[in-house]
């Protein structure tokens, strides 16, 4: 094969933040959701899966808020973020 060749297409994360909503999505194969454990300590979020760990470097759009909610879906991973300024909205919204 040729080493220039492109062997891997897919993102290993991405940050979405719209609507008020900041998530962070993970392409995570061959994983079970028992196996994952998540803690957000400062300004990273650690990832532990087994034996392995990988710590993510949040914007600064993130710093503030703590992870409130994660599904693994279809290899993917989906952490939902949210803190007290997104509780206030939503308690004047309805």
């Amino acid at each position: 094969k040729n080493p220039c060749d492109i062997f891997y297409e897919h993102r290993p994360y991405e940050f979405v933040g719209e609507n008020h909503r900041h998530t962070i999505r993970l392409h995570l194969p061959f994983v079970d959701k028992d196996e994952i454990d998540l803690v957000k300590v400062g300004e990273e979020l650690v990832i532990r899966i087994g034996n392995f760990k990988r710590n993510i470097i949040l914007p600064r759009t993130f710093v503030g808020l703590e992870p409130k909610k994660a599904r693994l879906e279809k290899d993917y991973l989906t952490i939902d973020f949210g803190g007290n300024n997104e509780q206030e909205e939503r308690g004047n919204h309805g």
